[in-house]
């Protein structure tokens, strides 16, 4: 516990102690004046530094931009040192600012901003103890630099200046032939270059001047402009000297190879525009090599005409004229006319090969930019077309006079009206363009790319229309493909498939071959999409129909021969052939005939049944012999909807499987309209389990009142039959009549039944009434009565 509470009261005293640096604080300050180099001390005292421990001195920021904190002492072997713009005590790393001096002994220079208002020179370690003898300086940047090499600026131009003897002594005491010429040019080249780095040198430190330095006395900005001057003086000089330099060693390396001679011909006539730069003796001089050599000149183009065979310009520099006037050389008639010739020769060649790289970059402009081009621009490159036209020279045999055999004049004559023909060529091709855009434009903002194809067929000839226009075969389809989709949309089903045939047949595009594989998928795409929505449509219109039609009970069979229960469009063509095409009407088909055959008569039936147990009485038979209807048509398998038909149709039996159970039963008139008597029908189907070997049952029918009312007087019935024998109330047969004393109850016994078989009895009457009847049935095992 001691341990800890002596280090916390030992960093406690560290806290208190600041940071690793100890400040030295120079009387007087530090001012940022620019008064020459200035002493740090403490009141004429050194500061003393030991080793091992850190120091900092703190120094304003300057007056004004581009200067310099120069630091000057003898010591900076026994400390390091830096200046810095963040001073953090030790707390973090500080970032030095880069020493702008080349490793000396004794200085330090450092870029300081006039925005920064405090700068720190930190000693980071003193390796002896020292009493530091520091002095300070704040000086423009330039000042700084220039004093800094001047001394070596002088030095460098001093070696590097020419020596003017032997350019001095050309003409006069020197021959040209005797200049070391090599050695001469190499000296040049290494001292211009030495040269040039200085004055590139002078030109940044120029470049910080102060504004108010320039046209000053002050001696470091005179000393600098003197030095300038000198250096452009002796850099106008050496130019001077090696163009003269480059003359003789040009015609030297010639010698003996006129064409290299002539290819030199610019820097000679460069020369003679400058010969006010040189002395008389240099002029002579060079004039005297140079007349020597030009005599080769008409042999040489003498030869040259009689070897040329292609239609490029005559290497012939200007100047060759002056040439000879300088060199005080006649250029005779013959070569005088040969000169002329060739100047007019090369003028057409030049025009020629400018209009045949603008017709070059013309072509190239035909295919460039993206996505297709307005109105306006095949018709701005028509313009340059014809403007091409005119600048192609007229090229005559006949004015070439006695040069106009030469192979190169005729091939000059050739390759002018080759390039006419070929300029022609495109600037028609450019006015079918420009007239032919602004339709393809229109026919695009209509939509109608089929009609761009077409244009663009008929003009086939025009290669670079096709190139620009190459995604208009990918668009025909996709517009066509928009048509048939706005057709089917709107269900105008022929319209559809018309036009779909219509694209499958298509053979209208720029490359056939490259988007068949695109168009076979529309087309089979499309067609799905037809047959799917002929379907969906057929399908809609039927189910509306249904759901309307699902309660009518009037004139029901006519419903089954509804156009809703048809497509609504009958499909003619497909791309797959007959056979594809007769699968897909019958997949409709199928499905609708479903919809008329299960689903129609399925919820007519189940609806009109709902109504029909609910009220008897309403509308009664028309309800039950409009089940009956539908049921004829139903051929699903849902038991409960033929349960449902069993019900009401008087000529299906109704099962009586359980004995002494009432079951209720409907009979329906079976005359099809209203009579005064009405004929009724019911049956019966009979299927009691039963032990013995020959069952036997009475029938008990429970009718209404109105039908058994007058039973006790005559036979209710017309016709009662059992597996289609007439049953008769004879012998000990019964069948009692149904009376007010036995609640209307009409019991036919004994009824002999076959065992484990369909036993249907059948019950005919008339009635007056024309409606549903209701009547109860039930089966028992005969009852033993009394005599």
């Amino acid at each position: 516990m001691k341990i800890r509470l002596a280090i916390v009261v030992w960093f406690v005293f560290l806290l208190s102690c600041g940071g690793p640096y100890k400040a030295l604080k120079p009387k007087p300050e530090p001012s940022p004046g620019q008064l020459g180099y200035i002493e740090i001390s403490d009141k004429g005292k050194s500061f003393k530094l030991k080793p091992g421990k850190k120091y900092y001195i703190q120094f304003p920021g300057p007056r004004s931009a581009d200067q310099y904190l120069v630091l000057r002492t003898a010591q900076l072997d026994a400390i390091d040192a830096y200046l810095t713009a963040h001073f953090t005590n030790g707390k973090t790393p500080m970032t030095p600012l880069p020493d702008q001096t080349p490793p000396v002994d004794d200085y330090q220079a450092y870029a300081v901003e006039a925005a920064v208002p405090t700068y720190y020179w930190v000693i980071e370690d003193v390796r002896r103890e020292v009493l530091l003898r520091l002095e300070y300086r704040y000086v423009q940047r330039w000042r700084f630099e220039f004093e800094q090499e001047s001394e070596a600026f002088l030095a460098a131009l001093h070696t590097n200046t020419i020596d003017r003897t032997s350019f001095e002594a050309i003409g006069n005491t020197l021959s040209p032939d005797d200049l070391d010429l090599d050695q001469l040019q190499k000296d040049l080249e290494q001292k211009s270059e030495r040269i040039t780095t200085l004055s590139n040198r002078l030109e940044k430190i120029e470049a910080v001047f102060p504004a108010n330095i320039k046209n000053s006395d002050d001696k470091a900005y005179l000393d600098f402009m003197g030095l300038k001057q000198s250096l452009q003086k002796e850099a106008e000089f050496q130019q001077s000297y090696g163009l003269v330099l480059d003359v003789f060693s040009k015609e030297r390396t010639s010698r003996g190879n006129t064409e290299q001679f002539v290819s030199a011909i610019p820097t000679f006539t460069t020369f003679f525009s400058q010969k006010n730069n040189y002395p008389e003796s240099v002029q002579n001089a060079v004039r005297s090599v140079l007349a020597k050599r030009l005599p080769e000149l008409p042999d040489y183009y003498r030869d040259l005409l009689n070897r040329k065979s292609d239609s490029a310009p005559i290497n012939l520099p200007e100047g060759v004229e002056d040439l000879f006037k300088e060199c005080n050389t006649p250029m005779g008639s013959s070569f005088s006319s040969m000169v002329s010739f060739m100047r007019n020769y090369n003028r057409a060649a030049a025009d020629i090969a400018a209009v045949k790289s603008d017709h070059q970059s013309l072509q190239e402009g035909l295919r460039a930019g993206e996505g297709w081009p307005d109105n306006a621009f095949y018709r701005n490159l028509h313009a340059r077309a014809l403007e091409l036209k005119k600048r192609i020279p007229t090229v005559r045999l006949r004015d070439f006079g006695s040069y106009a055999t030469t192979p190169g004049a005729k091939a000059l004559e050739r390759e002018a009206r080759d390039l006419r023909t070929r300029v022609g060529k495109t600037e028609q091709q450019l006015r079918r363009a420009a007239d032919l855009v602004p339709k393809i434009n229109r026919f695009k903002g209509q939509g109608n790319y089929q009609a761009i194809v077409r244009a663009l067929r008929s003009n086939a000839d025009i290669d670079f229309l096709r190139e620009r226009y190459k995604g208009v075969d990918k668009l025909s389809i996709e517009q066509q493909e928009k048509a048939i989709r706005r057709a089917i949309r709107n269900q105008g089903w022929v319209a559809a498939e018309t036009a779909l045939q219509n694209l499958h047949e298509d053979r209208n595009f720029l490359n056939p071959g490259a988007v068949s594989g695109l168009k076979r998928s529309t087309v089979r795409r499309l067609e799905n999409e037809l047959i799917s929505a002929i379907e969906a449509a057929s399908r809609k219109r039927a189910e509306a129909f249904i759901e309307a039609n699902k309660t009518n009970v009037n004139n029901v069979e006519a419903l089954y021969s509804n156009p809703a229960f048809r497509p609504v469009h009958e499909l003619t063509f497909s791309s797959g052939g007959g056979q594809e095409l007769q699968a897909a009407k019958n997949r409709i088909k199928n499905y609708l005939n479903d919809l008329k055959t299960e689903l129609f008569p399925r919820e007519a039936i189940r609806t009109i049944y709902t109504a029909f147990s609910r009220n008897i009485r309403d509308n009664g038979v028309a309800k039950a012999r409009a089940i009956i209807i539908h049921g004829k048509h139903y051929q699903g398998k849902n038991r409960k909807i033929r349960q449902l038909i069993a019900e009401v149709d008087p000529m299906i039996a109704k099962w009586i499987t359980k004995p002494k159970t009432y079951r209720k039963i409907y009979a329906a008139p079976v005359n099809p309209t209203q009579q005064d008597q009405n004929e009724y029908v019911f049956r019966l189907n009979i299927r009691i389990p039963s032990e013995a070997k020959f069952p036997v049952f009475d029938i008990n029918i429970k009718l209404p009142r109105e039908v058994a009312k007058a039973a006790a007087t005559e036979q209710w019935y017309d016709q009662i039959t059992m597996n289609g024998k007439v049953l008769k109330n004879e012998g000990r047969f019964r069948i009692t009549a149904p009376t007010k004393s036995n609640n209307y109850e009409c019991q036919i016994t004994p009824v002999q039944m076959r065992k484990n078989q369909d036993n249907i009895l059948e019950v005919r009457f008339k009635h007056e009434a024309f409606k549903i009847l209701e009547i109860s049935v039930m089966a028992q095992r005969p009852i033993i009565k009394k005599n």
